[in-house]
């Protein structure tokens, strides 16, 4: 399985860019849960 479309420059990222394995994380922001995970400023 593929993530479409794929995850490229554009996107929020950290870590090695050229890395074997790719992990994506969603979240909602509305959450309190998930807001405090990622804090946006």
């Amino acid at each position: 399985m593929s993530l479409q479309p794929n995850v490229s420059k554009t996107d929020h990222a950290e870590g090695n860019l050229d890395a074997d394995l790719v992990i994506v994380e969603y979240g909602d922001y509305q959450c309190p849960y998930c807001g405090a995970a990622y804090p946006v400023s």
